[in-house]
């Protein structure tokens, strides 16, 4: 009753965005899943099997090896992605059935991000023609699926977001003053998740509740717009209580978010001072040098190096991080040495082509 209601009676367009939405879980189902983790992965699967094996979060003390950034915490990150990812997990399981499981929980994330925009392309315009674009579009698109299968919460986040657009969209054209509170503190709190997962989405919320309330400003009187005001700010409030408590937790210090700690400064700002793909420069950095074979490292492209004198030093580390299985503050500071003499003698590499063509 429910989908008839909304979507209409079921025609070719809705079975094609179904024929393609269910291409996209055959596909995702059948591809062999990776069990090494990458990127921010690390932080993220480290944090949630901590917190399944501890039942709590673990305190945060300063990086002193890449062995602190091999456990794969982050420090700087708000905890919700992580409460997320240790739904799924079990203290035992392997990261390959992890991704397994994510994947599919954000596929129907995903899946419900896009109806919910079909849903609204359909109550927009009734044109069988429309419709069929509109479903074929979105049951093709990669934007909203390009994050289903890795570990990161951009999935979660624009779930979130949509949710609570719809909330707020819902407050602004509601004549019912009860349903318009219902709608605004729903979406409120929608939007107010999402910086419980990533920490930029802080300084969008209150733009986007801000904007509801002055599109909704004819409609009420001044004292209603104040109290829309502060039940809008409610769950924004909670939510940066949550975090402020989970820094407080972790690191005994009054803060939103935490400060960017990375394990290997030298070794990431030395990968800032020549070209190359993203893919090696994450291979270098988050696995501290130990997840580089030595002759791969060795065989680099000459852009990478000063001179052969570098290349045959910077291996030595590379063979010593090997043996040890983590890179050494000294160490890393080697690699700082050298980052900053090449950054002093040729800046444009550095601030300018390292930006356009990585």
């Amino acid at each position: 009753m429910i989908m008839t209601k909304w979507f209409g009676r079921p025609d070719l367009a809705m079975a094609i965005y179904a024929i393609l939405m269910l291409c996209k879980l055959l596909i995702m189902i059948t591809v062999p899943v990776n069990d090494q983790l990458g990127g921010d992965e690390y932080d993220y699967v480290g944090k949630a099997r901590f917190l399944v094996e501890h039942r709590t979060f673990r305190e945060i003390a300063p990086y002193r090896t890449s062995r602190d950034r091999a456990q794969g915490y982050s420090d700087f990150r708000p905890p919700g992605y992580s409460l997320f990812v240790s739904a799924f997990l079990d203290i035992d399981d392997t990261n390959a059935h992890l991704r397994r499981n994510i994947n599919l929980a954000q596929f129907l994330l995903d899946l419900a991000t896009t109806s919910i925009v079909l849903l609204l392309a359909y109550r927009f315009c009734h044109v069988p023609g429309y419709r069929m674009v509109a479903a074929g579009i979105l049951g093709i698109q990669p934007w909203t699926s390009a994050f289903i299968i890795s570990i990161y919460p951009d999935t979660m986040t624009t779930f979130l977001t949509m949710i609570g657009l719809l909330g707020l969209s819902w407050f602004v054209v509601s004549l019912n003053h009860a349903r318009q509170a219902a709608a605004l503190i729903g979406g409120s709190v929608f939007l107010s998740l999402t910086f419980l997962v990533r920490p930029e989405m802080i300084l969008l919320v209150p733009v986007l509740v801000l904007v509801a309330l002055v599109l909704a400003r004819q409609r009420l009187t001044l004292r209603s717009f104040t109290a829309f005001g502060l039940l809008a700010a409610m769950p924004i409030l909670a939510v940066l209580g949550m975090n402020m408590a989970y820094r407080w937790q972790v690191a005994h210090e009054v803060r939103i978010f935490g400060k960017f700690q990375a394990a290997t400064p030298g070794l990431m700002l030395w990968t800032k001072t020549w070209i190359g793909r993203q893919e090696l420069k994450e291979e270098l950095i988050f696995g501290g040098l130990s997840r580089v074979d030595r002759n791969r490292f060795a065989s680099l492209p000459d852009q990478v190096f000063t001179d052969d004198t570098e290349r045959r030093e910077l291996t030595r580390i590379v063979d010593a991080v090997k043996k040890r299985g983590h890179l050494t503050a000294e160490e890393d500071q080697d690699f700082m040495a050298i980052a900053r003499n090449r950054i002093a003698a040729d800046p444009m590499t550095y601030y300018v082509w390292t930006r356009l063509y990585n």
